[in-house]
């Protein structure tokens, strides 16, 4: 298991430690080690920050300017020293508007107490922050964050969150007084002051001209721009690095995209993990498949269940912070195979992001409600009945469009298509926990995210948006979490403004789907790309399945963990027995919030 000392060593973190406020703080940053960067601003405190590895800092007489992820100028990567050469930051603070690639930037003034830190959009490097008595700490892991604040104690307004979606969205986390810094955000702290604000959106991607239909020339366009994106983060590493292949249209796409760009003779190294479970079937084909035709040199990983609680712990323990499904410990063992057999690859390309920029599965019921918007729900109900005889496809556009519409202004509703998003739990045991007012205000923090990145009236932008800022980028951070502390850097080319900005050009039904499929730039790409490519079929979820899973909880090798749970306040006794003897999702969320609380908090 991973000790305190290996976490305060594998994590960015930095700060301001005022000389008046809590004496614990600076006792609380032994865990970072003896390599600790420090800057006093006369006898009013000191910066302070450790560097890991993969942190690319750089100074000059005025400024300390750390970078964590990518820049580029849309040709070649930038480092922290050309960023501050080339007047990117400086006196006026970050230049976000000539800032792209998938980084968070942090910005100290040597000569007064005051810096930013700046997430840009899509950046898949999270940035945790406290404050409290003229201090502030930051880090980009949560973990670490329970190390460095005092008293850490777990968010019991997030709890609600948690049951509902198995993970905490908005700006809270698990820990009290813990915040994260949203993408597209910047933080501005000065003299103890801390103010954060919305500096970039997808409001910014829209095309001022014509949007694009769907075309074989656009598509080719956009192809291009990904092709362009992967051989920036590409260039100079092509022998040391490698692709996450699922098989899928994502990671395919990128895949071909690499093909394209790289010089190395040898095959391209691919991986991916695999499980003993029949929901896992569809994947292990298709990866198969497409690295015979993409010539890479694939290797599946094995998960089995007998590792599999370790890196159930493991993973909570890395991210100091409960896990919303089954796949996550999954990464963590695939990522951890390779840091032990393939020390020479660094770089790791992914094709996560992809889901809410251009289509999820939802997306083709949620267009039906765009498509008969102005009917009346009711209606709508009867004409789907009254035609199924003749068209089967308009019965059940008319028919899904009626379920959409009816729910769409009920803000309370479990079926509210935004409130739906990620919501897999036992919905019976959420309602007899928590009150009316905490399942509506969990509904509304969730909710109102979509809305604080773009407004559209358009119900299935509005679906994918909510998807994109949430479940879209969230499991991207832990991957690349995952990946830091095992010396590994990982890339997501859907998540490079370019890209975002190629894809926001195209007319948003047009976008997300068309011709009756989600997803139809990419996979028209793929089949231009690769003609006979099984874009029609359902690849199937990547994870044990709920039999699988369910049953490793009832009397497998999660089952003495699961014995082990403490009953939370909130659950009657025979409930939560009966959640134990039968496991389902909530119990999966007991499960893994039981951990988080003993594992992290020390409770």
């Amino acid at each position: 298991m991973a000790s305190k000392e290996e976490i305060g060593s594998a994590f960015f973190a930095c700060g301001w430690i005022e000389a008046s406020g809590d004496p614990e703080l600076e006792n609380h940053l032994a865990v970072l080690g003896d390599n600790l960067g420090k800057i006093p601003i006369g006898d009013r405190g000191y910066f302070f920050w450790r560097c890991p590895i993969y942190a690319d800092q750089a100074e000059d007489q005025h400024w300390v300017l750390i970078k964590l992820g990518h820049i580029h100028d849309g040709t070649r990567l930038l480092t922290a020293q050309e960023l501050l050469e080339r007047g990117l930051v400086g006196p006026d603070g970050i230049n976000v508007e000539q800032i792209s690639g998938s980084a968070s930037l942090v910005l100290f003034n040597k000569n007064e107490p005051s810096f930013e830190v700046y997430r840009n959009l899509l950046s898949t490097f999270e940035i945790k922050y406290w404050s409290g008595g003229g201090s502030l700490i930051v880090s980009d892991n949560l973990r670490l964050m329970s190390m460095l604040v005092p008293n850490p104690m777990l968010n019991e307004a997030a709890v609600p969150q948690h049951f509902i979606y198995r993970t905490v969205y908005g700006r809270q986390t698990y820990l009290q007084d813990v915040e994260r810094l949203l993408a597209g955000e910047q933080l501005d702290w000065e003299d103890g002051k801390l103010k954060v604000d919305l500096v970039r959106d997808l409001r910014f991607y829209l095309s001022a001209g014509e949007q694009k239909a769907v075309n074989p020339h656009t598509v080719a366009w956009f192809m291009d721009v990904l092709e362009q994106a992967v051989g920036i983060y590409l260039a100079g590493s092509e022998n040391k690095s490698a692709t996450m292949l699922s098989g899928g249209v994502d990671s395919s796409l990128i895949q071909i995209a690499i093909n394209s760009q790289a010089r190395a003779a040898k095959p391209f190294p691919s991986f991916s993990f695999s499980l003993n479970s029949p929901s896992f079937a569809y994947e292990e084909e298709y990866a198969t498949q497409t690295a015979g035709d993409l010539g890479t040199k694939h290797q599946f990983f094995k998960v089995n269940a007998q590792g599999y609680r370790e890196y159930l712990v493991r993973s909570i323990q890395l991210l100091g912070q409960p896990l919303p499904d089954d796949v996550r410990p999954c990464f963590l063992a695939l990522i951890a195979h390779i840091a032990r057999q393939r020390a020479d690859l660094q770089t790791f390309f992914h094709g996560q992001i992809a889901d809410g920029l251009h289509g999820v599965a939802s997306s083709l019921e949620v267009v039906q409600g765009d498509k008969y918007r102005s009917w009346p729900p009711g209606l709508l109900g009867l004409l789907g009945r009254l035609i199924k005889p003749i068209s089967q496809s308009k019965s059940y556009g008319a028919t899904k469009a009626a379920e959409i519409l009816g729910d769409q202004k009920d803000l309370k509703s479990p079926h509210q298509f935004l409130n739906a998003v990620g919501l897999y739990t036992n919905w019976d045991s959420v309602q007899g926990c928590f009150s009316p007012t905490e399942i509506g205000q969990a509904f509304t923090m969730k909710r109102v995210l979509g809305y604080h990145y773009l407004d559209s009236d358009l119900l299935v932008e509005q679906l994918n948006v909510l998807d994109l800022v949430t479940d879209g980028i969230d499991p991207a951070c832990v991957v690349n979490q995952f990946g830091l502390y095992h010396g590994k850097q990982f890339v997501f080319p859907y998540s490079d403004e370019s890209v975002v900005r190629a894809t926001f050009a195209f007319e948003p039904r047009a976008r997300y789907t068309h011709g009756h499929r989600v997803k139809p730039i990419l996979k028209a790409a793929l089949e231009t790309q690769l003609p006979g490519a099984g874009t029609s079929q359902p690849k199937g979820w990547s994870g044990m399945g709920e039999q699988t899973l369910f049953g490793l909880m009832r009397d497998g090798q999660l089952s003495e963990l699961v014995q082990d749970i403490e009953r939370p306040g909130f659950m009657k006794r025979s409930d939560f027995e009966r959640k134990l003897e039968h496991p389902d999702w909530f119990t999966w969320n007991l499960l893994t919030m039981d951990v988080f609380k003993k594992e992290v908090l020390g409770d």
